[in-house]
């Protein structure tokens, strides 16, 4: 009888140590596998900071070279493509268009969305542009084309608008929209703030 009691409680004390051993262990693991979803948390921000802060930006500026208006003449607008970001861009798409627009009308923005519903659109296509360089070219008002006493006369405005599709160096595609406005009169354009916001 002592010895078979002896046995029970040699099993019962081996039990709970392989208890206590296997909760310790699980206790361990559970803890290792916080840190390492902790650690894993902390390189994807990392990574994703250094995506933010290193990637290219392309911006789409207006040139302040004088435009010129001639009755029945396509008017072009200087622009350039500029690269403000770390690292260059690829496989850049531009998609602009020049629209002539009486003051108190709406601008067409949906256009850079839909570029069919507003015909003829410039399309610009550049492979790589290296940070800190820019791309200059032009972006013509293809229709209506606008009479130059209805400029002069501040009966009308241009606005120049559209949307920039690139890829940066991590493989991410970014889009940026740009608008801004000329007129060939001083005055009260109210709608061009809507310009201004679609930036």
């Amino acid at each position: 009888d002592v010895l078979k009691e002896n046995s029970e409680g040699l099993a019962k004390v081996l039990k709970e140590n392989r208890d206590e051993l296997a909760n310790a262990l699980q206790q361990n693991r559970d803890a290792l596998q916080a840190q390492t979803a902790a650690a894993n948390g902390e390189l994807a921000a990392v990574q994703n900071q250094t995506k933010i802060s290193e990637r290219a930006w392309l911006t789409l500026k207006d040139d302040p070279a004088e435009v010129t208006v001639k009755n029945g003449t396509p008017i072009a607008i200087p622009v350039h493509l500029e690269n403000v970001g770390k690292t260059p861009a690829k496989n850049i798409h531009v998609v602009g268009f020049v629209q002539t627009v009486r003051p108190n009308m709406p601008i067409p923005l949906y256009c850079a969305d839909f570029p069919p519903i507003c015909g003829d659109s410039n399309v610009v296509n550049d492979g790589v542009l290296f940070p800190g360089t820019n791309q200059p070219f032009s972006l013509l008002q293809i229709a209506p084309v606008v009479q130059g006493n209805d400029w002069a006369d501040g009966k009308v405005y241009l606005v120049t608008f559209g949307i920039i599709i690139y890829y940066d160096v991590f493989s991410v595609r970014h889009t940026t929209t740009f608008c801004f406005w000329r007129a060939g009169k001083t005055g009260d354009y109210p709608e061009t703030r809507n310009c201004a916001d679609y930036n």
